[in-house]
């Protein structure tokens, strides 16, 4: 089996365990928060795994020769930034990782406990 399986495998096996196990505080603290807010939640998501992936693409394409004939130069190294963050925007509308439904959930279980602590200390 190769890095990129194990890999996948592994993200595939966490991210299972992170929604079972966050599912039903998902569903309590969405009730609790606005639409507006949960519209932020998952923009602010996916906003942090687009740019995962495009951190982890960065890496893969630097160390790929530039076309010699038709490529190089500082103006190459510029747009080639702003294509893989193009990558990684779309590898993410796409499904991505998955890391965005744990970060949304993580968010989520913040915001349930910041409006638990604030009303604790209007009791």
């Amino acid at each position: 089996m190769n890095s990129l399986n194990i890999g996948t495998t592994f993200a595939s096996q966490m991210m299972t365990s992170v929604m079972q196990s966050t599912n039903d505080s998902k569903m309590q603290s969405a009730t609790a928060i606005s639409p507006e807010k949960m519209a932020s939640i998952d923009k602010t998501s996916k906003e942090f795994e687009s740019m995962f992936m495009s951190q982890m693409l960065n890496l893969i394409f630097e160390n790929i020769p530039t076309d010699p004939v038709m490529g190089g130069g500082n103006a190459e190294k510029m747009y080639q930034s702003l294509l893989v963050d193009e990558y990684g925007k779309a590898m993410t509308a796409k499904g991505g990782l998955g890391i965005s439904a744990q970060i949304k959930a993580s968010m989520l279980k913040m915001q349930e406990v910041g409006q638990h602590s604030s009303q604790m200390k209007t009791n």
